[in-house]
């Protein structure tokens, strides 16, 4: 079984193409030049580190669409409680004016948008 090595995988995920013909081009995602060692490295990679690289890439977009998607929901949810409140109201205010359908919604909405739970929804009294 052919082994991926991690760091090529990370090299190529950080990596900007230009043009991806000619690999002098190529550069690091914030800019940077990459190095002949490095540029040597990435033609290196065997059909696995690539196909791994796709598919991270691939989870990537997929996860970003989905951010997309889960703020257009929320928009949807809250714009009509907003319109409801006077100028100035928070989300505090809004989740007030929430039944439990709109409440789980938006459980489910901050699931996607802030996985790791650092959105934190204000209590209701």
């Amino acid at each position: 079984m052919p082994t991926i090595r991690p760091h090529v995988v990370a090299l190529l995920l950080d990596a900007d193409f230009p043009d991806p013909k000619d690999p002098v081009t190529w550069t690091r995602q914030d800019g940077r030049p990459l190095s002949e060692e490095e540029r040597t490295l990435m033609l290196s990679a065997t059909v696995e580190e690539l196909d791994a690289f796709e598919d991270q890439v691939q989870r990537e977009d997929d996860d970003w669409q989905a951010k997309l998607e889960a703020g257009d929901r929320l928009f949807r949810l809250i714009a009509p409680l907003f319109a409801q409140l006077p100028a100035g109201s928070g989300v505090a205010d809004v989740v007030e004016l929430m039944d439990e359908n709109a409440l789980a919604a938006l459980d489910e909405i901050a699931d996607v948008m802030a996985p790791d739970g650092i959105a934190v929804l204000p209590e209701r009294d």
